[in-house]
């Protein structure tokens, strides 16, 4: 049986993760090794999106002392992200939609686990929005959203040979508190 490991080392980590990091696997130091829930700990780590591996190892310090060594090994190429995309709408033979949107996502805007959205969509449907997302206690956060958009929905009219549009044009909003059950499964933003 393996000693209680005396101290818990990060390597490789950010700096905005090193407090959050330190806090969840504070539990591990001085207590017997439960390496199912370290596992566990270290799953919900790398639901911060930030890092290709995270990854441990059970190590001695110089004085002897045995620890936990949390190896970290962060994406390269993020991030932030910028994502674009192109939509073709062919609703008749003859009518055509196109769109061209874009989404900006940046991480630990206001700390460690924060991320700015920012999407705007030009063409057919054009939109501008923004969100934020905060953790702010355990599984739950906050996510503000602000938004702009004009949708447009075809109705085709039986016995007619021809297509109306129908727009709804205004402002966009939810509610801005959730809870995260799994680090990729978040209640109450999109």
């Amino acid at each position: 049986m393996l000693p209680a490991p005396a101290f818990v080392t990060l390597e490789g980590v950010g700096a905005a993760d090193q407090r959050r990091m330190a806090d969840v696997l504070a539990k591990h130091v001085g207590t017997p090794l439960d390496i199912p829930s370290l596992e566990t700990d270290i799953e919900e780590l790398s639901g911060l999106d930030r890092y290709e591996t995270i990854n441990w190892r059970y190590t001695r310090n110089t004085a002897g002392d045995a620890g936990i060594t949390i190896l970290a090994r962060p994406k390269p190429y993020a991030p932030p992200f910028l994502m674009l995309g192109i939509n073709l709408e062919n609703t008749t033979s003859d009518q055509f939609q196109l769109s061209l949107t874009g989404r900006y996502l940046s991480f630990d805007v206001l700390g460690s686990g924060s991320e700015l959205r920012l999407d705007a969509t030009v063409g057919a449907d054009p939109g501008l929005a923004a969100a934020l997302y905060q953790p702010i206690w355990h599984s739950t956060f906050v996510a503000p959203f602000a938004g702009v958009t004009n949708r447009t929905f075809n109705v085709i009219n039986e016995g007619a040979d021809r297509r109306e549009p129908w727009s709804q044009p205004g402002p966009h909003q939810r509610s801005p508190l959730g809870r995260r059950d799994r680090p990729a499964q978040r209640h109450g933003e999109d």
